[in-house]
C-alpha cells in the first residue's frame, strides 16, 4: 500500500486492507461504507474501544475502491476523547500515522458526525 500526496491510498491487486477504529473513551461508535472491493469483512470489535473491518483490492489493475468511515463522539463525550483511524496493507509499503479526531467543544457540535473518505 501506497500513501498518495493528496491522502489518497494505493494497493497492490489483491492486497488486504485493515482499517481500525479505535476510541480512547468506550464505548466506539463508527460504521464502514465500502465500495469496489473484491470482499470485505464483517466489523469486529476485539475491544468495546476498537473497531476493526478487512478488505481485499480488486485483481484487476487500475480498480479503484473506497472506504467511509463515520464516527460519533456520543452518547457523552469526555475531555481527551479521541478516535484513532490507522489503514494498514499487507504488501508493506507506507505504514502512514493514524488520522487523529477529537471530540468537539460543544453540545452542538457533539451531535454531528465526523466523516473522511479514504
Amino acid at each position: 500500500m501506497r500513501r498518495n500526496t493528496n491522502g489518497t491510498f494505493e494497493a497492490d491487486p489483491g492486497e488486504t486492507i485493515k482499517f481500525t477504529v479505535a476510541r480512547k473513551v468506550a464505548p466506539c461508535v463508527a460504521s464502514f461504507s465500502g465500495e469496489g472491493w473484491k470482499s470485505c469483512g464483517p466489523v469486529m470489535k476485539p475491544e468495546v474501544e476498537t473497531e476493526v473491518k478487512v478488505c481485499t483490492a480488486p485483481f484487476v489493475d487500475g480498480s479503484r475502491c473506497t472506504m467511509s468511515i463515520s464516527i460519533s463522539f456520543t452518547p457523552e463525550p469526555t475531555v481527551g476523547d479521541e478516535y484513532r483511524i490507522t489503514v494498514e496493507g499487507n504488501a508493506g509499503g507506507d505504514q502512514p500515522d493514524p488520522d487523529i479526531f477529537t471530540a468537539p467543544p460543544n453540545m452542538e457540535q457533539m451531535r454531528a458526525q465526523c466523516v473522511r473518505s479514504w
